[in-house]
């Protein structure tokens, strides 16, 4: 395909069973994007993406993700707008403020809360929101307004994004991933404010609304209902966003992430969103890059390794095994405290230490750079590097002979078999 930002340009699969190996992909949206699928992802070669190297949607089972090399996904259109509630709720009964951060409408008629924006959207592919309503609302009934003029005029053009039913008194995670690549009989929209328009009786707290034009990149995505994936053995690197991304809007059982090296990403390079099902995470290398807004004595790194648990749920189906992890690792609950710590997270060696580490972690202060020089044989932690990098362990390296053989993988990425005393990692020290 010629476009990688032309976002019709997607290999969209929609099957009972696949077999998609041996190919090479490049200047294209999305490279795979898999619907209700079950089968194997073997031995591609994608590159010079646009939004997503390989997604996996609603109804995929049974599938195996193996020795793809996955690599330069960026998104060259990214404006967005983005309101959160800091601190929690933040309510306001000032309805005709500029300003929706945590706003209660409370709603008898049509009443609408703005915030005035200047974006010049063409598309909108993303919407994203959390919020709470005192009652009931059937579909449609809570709408996102675009609009042409400022304060919502009824003077210029807008575009109503209908909502799905909402619950009563429930906390509520929506994305709204289907709306039109154009607004209809409008080549360009430059969008002056976006509003909520609710017609029912309710009282509606609003924490987040993020809505895009772009989508944010990654590696391999997941949504909707997946079963018995296993991700293994791939190289991925070179993403403006994230690496690996779990959205909330998914139910996820018999996960397997392992044998991978994962390098170079813009934001968390594994970001695993209110998560609640199982999971294993085993073996893999993760590698951060320089932040920019750092200076050079307080180095750190863009990525962390994200796993957000679900409001109420343990982690109990959740192991993080023997990575190598450059960068952090970042175990938290939605919405407050970690309830107990029942997942395991053993093994591991961890750049940044992590608030709970696991028995026989590694993990240092952030501060100690001296292990990523001598850990591998030739690294760069810088972003879109362009240098012929090697991420096999190095004789004398932290990560050599640190696990205990129940906590690894039996092959390492290479596909050869592990030792008595594994290493951490994707790669096993020979």
């Amino acid at each position: 395909m010629s476009d990688p930002f032309e976002r019709t340009n997607v290999i969209e699969i929609t099957a009972d069973f696949i077999t998609f190996e041996n190919n090479t992909i490049t200047n294209c949206w999305i490279a795979a994007d898999l619907h209700a699928v079950t089968g194997t992802v073997i031995n591609n070669t994608m590159s010079n993406l646009g939004s997503y190297g390989i997604q996996l949607e609603g109804g995929s089972k049974n599938l195996v993700v193996e020795r793809n090399n996955i690599f330069s996904i960026k998104n060259k259109y990214f404006d967005f707008i983005e309101f959160n509630a800091n601190d929690g709720w933040i309510s306001t009964n000032n309805l005709s403020a500029d300003n929706i951060e945590g706003v209660q409408l409370t709603t008898g008629r049509s009443v609408i809360s703005y915030k005035n924006v200047n974006c010049n959207f063409s598309h909108i592919l993303e919407m994203a929101y959390t919020l709470e309503s005192s009652a009931a609302l059937a579909a449609g009934a809570l709408k996102v307004r675009f609009s042409t003029q400022s304060n919502v005029g009824t003077g210029g053009v807008y575009y109503d994004v209908p909502l799905p039913a909402i619950p009563a008194n429930d906390l509520t995670h929506g994305f709204v991933r289907t709306l039109p690549d154009k607004f209809p009989g409008i080549d360009k929209i430059i969008c002056k404010s976006v509003a909520f328009v609710c017609d029912t009786p309710s009282v509606i707290q609003i924490n987040q609304l993020r809505i895009s034009d772009g989508i944010h990149t990654g590696i391999v995505g997941l949504w909707g209902t997946i079963s018995n994936v296993k991700i293994t053995r791939n190289i991925m690197h070179g993403v403006e966003s994230q690496g690996l991304f779990l959205s909330r809007a998914g139910t996820y059982t018999g996960i397997t992430f392992e044998n991978n090296l994962l390098y170079d990403a813009g934001s968390n390079i594994v970001n695993i969103e209110e998560f609640d099902g199982s999971l294993m995470f085993r073996s893999n290398t993760i590698i951060g890059s320089y932040r920019y807004d750092c200076a050079p004595e307080e180095e750190n790194y863009t990525s962390y390794c994200q796993i957000e648990f679900a409001p109420g749920y343990n982690g109990s189906g959740v192991k993080i095994y023997s990575n190598i992890i450059v960068g952090g690792l970042s175990i938290k609950q939605a919405g407050g405290a970690l309830i107990s710590k029942a997942w395991r997270e053993d093994y591991n060696l961890v750049q940044s230490a992590p608030v709970f580490k696991g028995a026989h972690t590694i993990a240092l202060d952030g501060t100690d750079k001296s292990f990523r020089a001598d850990c591998f044989v030739y690294p760069d932690f810088t972003r879109w590097t362009t240098a012929s990098v090697d991420y096999h362990l190095k004789a004398g390296s932290l990560a050599i002979n640190k696990v205990y053989v129940t906590y690894s993988s039996a092959i390492d990425l290479d596909g050869l078999p592990r030792d008595s005393l594994p290493d951490n990692g994707c790669y096993e020290k020979r």
